[in-house]
């Protein structure tokens, strides 16, 4: 499998091809890199769809909402998850072509994308999978965070999706000041009708300003829900069902390196990345004569369709106190990574148009309580916060340093002028300022990045199997335990355990989530997109500690929040991103 899958990964390099395919093959089979599970999976197939998932833009139209169902088909159909921003959606009650309240609402067109999910299911193997972000500001928001429940109209239901809140800040800060006020609920057509901008293409500062300036507005329908009847609403769907994720789109904006070239509403399928959207637009339909025959050709202008192309590096097989063992296999990943975007198969042309324009992979991690055991650091201390610190900020300076090595080699992405890799602005949001940072800076600025955005930390549950680790960024669920995978019990066993590091691996449902919080804050300032972060409770847990723990990951800039996993609820791994 490793000797065929890097032997595919190799297969355009022009000089020292075996060269390359040794190291490929030797990072796979040392278990120090995985790639993600479609990689592994489809490479060597005629169908080579490489990639993780992908993300989509729906428009506000009834031929843009069926072109992105239909595009989520074509995906699901060759295994790709899919994350799908619904915020440009009119609510329900919302007027078409100026009669008012003709609109059913996105609740409607959810229910369309889940049956869809499964009718096209992924090759046989799993049913299509997808998550559906809505703003906390839609007027659609509480029946959406109702999606998943066990009571109410099942009409109104759908049990196969993932549900996704995008909060602006002033959410959160209001919730922590005073839940005893009133949170406005809009319309994102009315706005757009009456204001003459869209609300979802701004964020922070400017977003709050035209937020207070549609709700002052008479002329502009709210729908007024007390804030903590939203909040209640949220963590009663996190308790019973792991899900809404978190998007926190202020500080993901704020963060992005392309913001020059687009925004970013959503994240995929497990929250780990973080790219510029947009969607397609509806150009033309023609009838012409070709060949004698009368054919109808439809032309669109392809958005922004994000792509995620992921591998892990394996922190408990790699020694992260050695920087050059670091680099070396950091590069050899990056590279390989960069050869998934020119090898792909590609289910939707738009996803390989943005794929070549942006050339985005993401480099993430396994086996990180693998790694702190073998350190000897306890989760819940400073010396694990002080350890992710350093070994993220070397794992960012490697993975930095390949792409813009790779840049020196291949050429830059196409949109790097402009962008905060140039200006330097990157470095300086993440006080990157040491010696070898500045030299890092210099040489970017020069020869540019191959890759418009590098690191993503995915889940690895799959592949951290195969290699004898820890899943992804999660402490283990116990030292050992039985897990359940495709109809089989497979024993898990924490990796090294011994007397040694038996003390090092406390059951994740026992660790205090502050300290999960705060380590995922500090790994997250060397992140350029986002990390698939678990909360793990007991159902002791009350909501005001769970609302807490979304209060400081958002005043501590974490971009995302994935499950909340409590002991009575074990959700399904979506194994599309497993790298």
């Amino acid at each position: 499998l490793f000797m065929g899958v890097a032997m595919h990964l190799g297969m355009k390099e022009k000089e020292n091809r075996l060269t390359i395919v040794r190291r490929f093959y030797d990072m796979l089979s040392l278990h120090k890199v995985t790639m993600a599970t479609p990689t592994l999976a489809n490479a060597r197939k005629p169908y080579h769809q490489l990639s993780s998932c992908f993300i989509d833009t729906v428009p506000d139209s009834l031929d843009g909402i069926y072109t992105s169902i239909s595009n989520f088909a074509e995906v699901s159909k060759f295994g790709g998850g899919m994350g799908m921003y619904l915020g440009k959606v009119r609510a329900r009650g919302s007027s078409i072509r100026g009669f008012e309240g003709a609109a059913g609402g996105v609740i409607r067109w959810i229910r369309v994308i889940n049956d869809t999910a499964v009718a096209v299911d992924q090759l046989g193997v799993r049913q299509g999978a997808a998550a559906v972000y809505l703003d906390a500001w839609h007027m659609d928001l509480p029946e959406f965070l109702q999606l998943r429940t066990n009571n109410g109209d099942d009409r109104m239901k759908a049990h196969d999706l993932f549900p996704a809140v995008c909060y602006p800040d002033l959410f959160w800060r209001m919730a922590k000041e005073n839940l005893n006020q009133n949170w406005y609920l809009l319309d994102p057509h009315e706005v757009l009708i009456k204001k003459g901008y869209a609300l979802e293409d701004s964020w922070g500062k400017e977003w709050e300003e035209k937020y207070f300036d549609c709700v002052r507005d008479s002329r502009i329908r709210k729908r007024t829900v007390p804030l903590k009847e939203i909040v209640r609403l949220i963590l009663r769907s996190a308790v019973e069902t792991g899900t809404p994720f978190a998007f926190f789109r202020d500080a993901v904006n704020a963060a992005n390196p392309n913001k020059h070239a687009g925004m970013i509403y959503c994240s995929n399928l497990c929250t780990e990345i973080a790219q510029n959207m947009s969607e397609t637009d509806f150009v033309s339909q023609t009838i012409q004569n070709r060949d004698g025959d009368d054919v109808i050709v439809t032309v669109r202008k392809p958005g922004n369709y994000v792509v995620c192309n992921l591998a892990s590096l394996c922190l408990g097989n790699i020694n992260v106190d050695d920087q050059n063992e670091l680099e070396s296999v950091t590069r050899d990943a990056v590279r390989a990574l960069d050869n998934v975007i020119d090898l792909n198969f590609y289910p939707v042309p738009a996803a390989e148009k943005t794929n070549h324009t942006y050339r985005s992979i993401g480099l993430g991690v396994s086996g990180y309580h693998h790694m702190l055991a073998k350190h000897h650091v306890k989760w819940e201390s400073e010396e694990h916060l002080q350890l992710a610190d350093r070994v993220f900020e070397d794992i960012s300076y490697a993975a930095v340093k390949a792409s813009n090595e790779l840049a020196r080699e291949r050429g830059s992405y196409s949109l790097f002028h402009g962008s905060e890799w140039e200006s330097g602005m990157f470095f300086e949001r993440r006080n990157y300022t040491d010696e070898r940072w500045q030299k890092l800076r210099d040489d970017v600025r020069t020869y540019g990045m191959r890759n418009a955005y590098v690191i993503a930390d995915a889940p690895t549950s799959s592949t951290s199997i195969l290699v004898g680790t820890t899943a992804g960024l999660d402490p283990v669920m116990n030292r050992y335990y039985l897990e359940e995978k495709k109809g089989a019990i497979l024993p898990r066993v924490a990796p090294d355990l011994s007397p040694a590091t038996w003390w090092y691996y406390k059951n994740a449902h026992s660790i205090d989530q502050t300290w999960s919080v705060k380590a995922a804050a500090v790994r997250q300032r060397h992140i350029d997109q986002a990390q698939s972060f678990n909360l793990w409770i007991t159902n002791e847990y009350k909501m005001s500690q769970l609302l807490n723990l979304y209060i400081l990951a958002d005043e501590l800039g974490v971009k995302t929040i994935y499950y909340v996993r409590s002991r009575s609820l074990d959700p399904d791994e979506c194994e599309s991103c497993s790298a």
